[in-house]
C-alpha cells in the first residue's frame, strides 16, 4: 500500500494545486494554489497543536512499585 500511495499521490496532489495535466505554451502556473494550501496546512497543524495543548492525559492508575534486580547492581563480569 505504501508504494502505491507513494506513486499516486503526487499525481494527485499535482492535479488538485494545478488542475488538469495540459501542457501549456509557456504560460506561468497560479501560485496562489500552492499558498492556499500550505496556509491551510498551516491552520490544520495549530488546530492539532491547539487540541494536544488542551487535552490532558489521563494519571496512571498503577501504584505497583519496581522491583530491584540483583544484576542491576553487580558488575558486568560478574555476570558470567
Amino acid at each position: 500500500m505504501n508504494s502505491f500511495g507513494t506513486t499516486i499521490g503526487p499525481i494527485i496532489v499535482s492535479i488538485l494545486l494545478f488542475g488538469s495535466a495540459k501542457v501549456s505554451g509557456g504560460e506561468d502556473t497560479d501560485i496562489s494554489k500552492i499558498n492556499v494550501l500550505y496556509l491551510t496546512l498551516v491552520g490544520l497543524f495549530l488546530a492539532a497543536a491547539g487540541i494536544f495543548a488542551a487535552t490532558k492525559m489521563p494519571k496512571g492508575t498503577e501504584d505497583d512499585q519496581f522491583e530491584s534486580s540483583p544484576k542491576q547492581h553487580a558488575p558486568c563480569w560478574a555476570l558470567r
